[in-house]
């Protein structure tokens, strides 16, 4: 129901509109002065995200991988997940490359860093329906399903085992992720 996404964007120009953090010197043997210009061509974004949680059908009764049957509870899609908020960051910088010709536009060699989910956020994206948890479907806890448990050839092996099965990655939102990278710009 709700989304929400806010970028910040900072560039730092160059030559004689550029503002950041410069360093004058002056150079050996001569009276000239070199100016360097630290975070020319360059800048960072941040890219927030944030909304609702989306809907899933709750289960009034608990069934798992090998047993049982679902029965909705409530209306289809009348539960929600929790919210979500992820900010993912760049960090960027634009090297001019010089042309053979002398003329023309100018191309840029673009080096950057992008962190995705800079905060390592643990979003849950699905749950199973009948605990609304997304690492536990209720299954092994299930008075109705104990005899079903214990009459396999090794009870706590399946329960391992079940238990590996349904803890899914996928419940969650992917973790952070950092990329180096270059592009070219003509």
């Amino acid at each position: 129901r709700h989304s929400i996404n806010l970028t910040l964007d900072y560039r730092f120009d160059e030559g004689s509109l550029y503002n950041g953090p410069r360093t004058t010197r002056k150079i050996k043997g001569t009276d000239q002065v070199k100016t360097i210009n630290w975070l020319e061509n360059s800048g960072f974004n941040l890219i927030i995200f944030g909304g609702s949680g989306t809907p899933y059908t709750k289960s009034s009764r608990i069934y798992g991988l090998v047993a049982g049957s679902r029965q909705i509870q409530g209306s289809i899609n009348g539960a929600r997940l929790p919210w979500q908020f992820r900010i993912d960051a760049r960090v960027d910088k634009d090297f001019k490359l010089k042309s053979s010709k002398g003329k023309g536009e100018d191309k840029y060699l673009n080096v950057y860093l992008r962190i995705n989910n800079l905060l390592n956020s643990m979003n849950i994206m699905g749950v199973y329906s009948a605990t609304g948890n997304p690492d536990d479907d209720g299954f092994l806890a299930a008075a109705e399903y104990q005899n079903y448990i214990n009459s396999q050839l090794d009870p706590q092996s399946f329960r391992d085992l079940y238990s590996i099965r349904i803890n899914s990655p996928y419940n969650y939102s992917l973790p952070r992720m950092i990329r180096i990278g270059v592009s070219f710009n003509f």
